[in-house]
């Protein structure tokens, strides 16, 4: 099985003059599709930052909390369930939330 691309996100600066940005992760959530079936898909979603020149060294890309709790919920509105949220962490090494670690993140929050 391959991979597929549900939806995509880049940083957006100055978006309006009330918002001054918009992170990745928010804008790849809204770009996924609404999924039309009655079972949630499960999906892996994954944030990446390289360096600026040439992106050939990935940085950390750890989510903040607002676009953790954000996507995670966009995407279950659109019909879907983050399995796996992949980041980079301050070690620079791949690291993952599962849906579980996400839920009580969100819910030590409120």
């Amino acid at each position: 099985m391959g991979i597929m691309f549900y939806g995509t996100g880049i940083n957006e600066y100055q978006v309006d003059g009330k918002i001054g940005t918009i992170h990745a992760e928010i804008n790849a959530s809204h770009s996924i599709k609404l999924n039309n079936r009655s079972k949630k898909k499960k999906i892996y979603f994954g944030v990446l930052t390289t360096n600026r020149l040439k992106g050939t060294i990935f940085r950390t890309s750890r989510p903040c909390f607002y676009c953790l709790q954000h996507s995670f919920n966009e995407c279950l509105r659109k019909g879907y369930v983050i399995k796996r949220y992949y980041f980079f962490n301050e070690s620079n090494e791949l690291d993952y939330y599962t849906t579980n670690e996400i839920k009580e993140i969100i819910d030590r929050k409120r």
